[in-house]
């Protein structure tokens, strides 16, 4: 992706099931056509992101529980756009 050209922007769902989860809709930056799941799980003032990317399954995911865990560019995406809309 060039410098110069503009994310698709996160959408957020309008309402989910659950009490403390936000879904999250988060385009592709190599696939414009492609949008990858994040949900935010917010439990006692914490919240975990997981996304349904392949480098989160395979990279990210088997860190959960350790002191090295950490969300994909589309979780970080996710809290940008939340402290935009703040």
């Amino acid at each position: 992706m060039s410098a110069t050209a503009t994310l698709a922007p996160v959408r957020k769902a309008k309402k989910n099931a659950v009490p403390g989860v936000t879904t999250y809709y988060v385009p592709s930056e190599a696939d414009p056509k492609q949008e990858y799941i994040v949900v935010a799980v917010d439990r006692d003032g914490i919240t975990i992101r997981f996304c349904q990317c392949p480098d989160f399954f395979t990279r990210r995911l088997p860190t959960f529980g350790t002191g090295h865990f950490e969300g994909c560019k589309h979780c970080l995406r996710t809290v940008d756009f939340e402290e935009q809309q703040a």
